[in-house]
């Protein structure tokens, strides 16, 4: 159920103290510190560790230092601060939300952005480093405009009417296609965490090498199994049988644009190219780490063998020239008994 909000005369937004991406690069930094700590890093880490968090640090000081006005939202209109641009309801068709892809595989990441639809054409603000509610944004678009026009679904609502004609049944599409789209994105993130967390733990306790590189292998697999499986069933599923296919297909196009989840064939085809080859990647990745891993063991117990053989000998030595009992000549200890110190 929507919360409801008290308007004052304006809504203003201004920049975040952390985005998301902020987040991630400061787990990242956890993630070569306690690398580092543990003895298992290079100067080449050393240096990415101190790069990540100087870049992270001087981003948040930055954002945090300009408290200037970004976006106002009144009963005049929208105003855009930093291009000084006012926009009036006269001219805004609709103002909405809308979450865009950008970067591809797991460099993809989720951008919000604010669209503006006016008479004159379409604007679109990037939100990332402003602070906002969802909702307050979208009812507050509605309250000072005094129109439905505050959310992508009543873009889409307008256009699905025009495709079945029939009012109640748009809104029961419209309930049942926001639904599908909303569980497939949380359950998706929950998935992906959940699963990538579990792997993390057992790579930790368990000495095979590619645990993380099994998972994300399963994970791929099951993936494109899903994908294939929902596009025959969806509409069995989602009891819209009445639907031509070639309805339903543009239907689910229009609310998935709200989500930004409509791909060409070959989009899709390079989708799936790219996690694939990435299944290759990891492994690939996996086994480079396994071969450092043991190489640096068997240094370390090369080294400890080393010194090992070296007391022994300078014992036996010892022994062999001062004891009381007379003995034959110890031999000379090897070489590489000695080491050079300072």
């Amino acid at each position: 159920m929507n919360r409801q909000f008290e308007f004052k005369d304006k809504l203003v937004l201004k920049n975040a103290t952390l985005r998301l991406d902020d987040y991630a690069f400061l787990i990242s930094a956890l993630v070569f510190l306690y690398f580092i700590l543990t003895g298992n890093s290079t100067g080449f880490l050393i240096l990415l560790f101190i790069g990540l968090l100087v870049f992270t640090t001087f981003r948040i000081i930055k954002r945090v230092n300009d408290r200037s006005d970004k976006i106002i939202i009144d009963k005049y209109g929208i105003k855009l601060c930093e291009q000084n641009e006012q926009i009036n309801w006269s001219k805004i068709k609709f103002a909405y939300l809308k979450q865009k892809t950008q970067g591809v595989g797991r460099s993809a990441k989720v951008v919000d952005y604010f669209h503006i639809e006016t008479t004159d054409g379409e604007i679109a603000v990037d939100m990332r480093d402003l602070k906002f509610d969802k909702e307050l944004l979208k009812q507050s678009v509605e309250h000072f405009s005094g129109r439905d026009i505050g959310d992508f679904t009543d873009k889409v609502t307008a256009k699905v009417f025009r495709i079945i004609g029939n009012d109640k049944k748009v809104k029961e599409i419209e309930t049942k296609m926001s639904d599908y789209f909303k569980s497939q994105s949380k359950s998706a993130f929950l998935i992906v965490i959940g699963s990538f967390g579990l792997a993390i733990f057992l790579q930790l306790i368990i000495s095979f090498p590619y645990i993380i590189a099994s998972w994300w292998s399963i994970l791929v697999f099951c993936i494109i199994i899903y994908a294939i499986y929902e596009d025959k069933t969806l509409k069995k599923r989602l009891k819209l049988n009445e639907l031509s296919d070639r309805k339903f297909k543009t239907i689910k196009k229009e609310y998935g644009a709200q989500y930004d989840l409509n791909y060409s064939k070959i989009q899709t085809f390079l989708i799936y190219a790219f996690l694939i080859i990435s299944v290759f990647a990891v492994f690939a990745i996996s086994y480079y780490f396994d071969i450092s891993r043991q190489e640096r063991g068997n240094n370390k117990l090369k080294e400890r063998t080393e010194i090992k053989n070296s007391l022994h000998n300078t014992v036996t030595y010892c022994r062999a020239g001062f004891g009381g009992t007379p003995t034959a000549p110890a031999a000379p200890l090897p070489r590489e008994s000695f080491r050079v110190v300072g």
